[in-house]
């Protein structure tokens, strides 16, 4: 081989690479793996809430984004998203099948939303009169009205009815 032959397939390697870095930009542009303008476009949840030790939020297009004692603020990508878990302290989780599924919460960019949820907690007891019975139905909630169980079933709550000054019924809540 001639001195000339050698040193042009030299060159080869280099000359490709050179092609596949200019190249490159283009060719990712192309194939659509450059990040869109909406991708970029975040707003902010500000939480309005104590207590929280995990938030799981699910977009639109059912994917998760988990939080692990999150601070008041939690910046997320433009679009819209619900609360799919919540976990509090002292053993209280708000579960999906808990959760309204048609409360959607709409995060704009560059704007704040507002997030309400966790505690404090408020307990709710609806009272209904059959016959000579009453059916009492408890549930336990949040800041922003959602609900929440015990992660632990071993203690129900309990209850005690009085009729003026005199115990007249008492008992436990059975959960289900």
């Amino acid at each position: 081989m001639s001195d000339l032959s050698k040193s042009s397939n030299d060159l080869l390697p280099g000359i490709f690479l050179g092609v596949l870095l200019v190249c490159m930009p283009a060719l990712t542009a192309f194939a659509g793996e450059a990040p869109s303008e909406d991708f970029r476009a975040t707003g902010e949840f500000h939480i309005e809430g104590d207590g929280i030790t995990k938030l799981t939020l699910e977009s639109e297009q059912g994917q998760h984004s988990q939080f692990r004692a999150p601070g008041a603020v939690i910046t997320m990508p433009a679009g819209k998203y619900r609360l799919y878990e919540v976990g509090l302290e002292g053993g209280y989780t708000c579960w999906p099948h808990l959760v309204p599924k048609e409360q959607w919460i709409t995060v704009a960019p560059g704007r704040v939303t507002t997030l309400k949820v966790g505690a404090p907690l408020r307990q709710v007891v609806q009272v209904e009169r059959r016959a000579r019975s009453m059916i009492l139905n408890y549930e336990l909630r949040g800041r922003g009205g959602e609900r929440y169980a015990p992660d632990s079933t071993a203690e129900p709550p309990t209850f005690v009815v009085y009729k003026g000054e005199r115990k007249v019924a008492s008992g436990d809540f059975e959960y289900g």
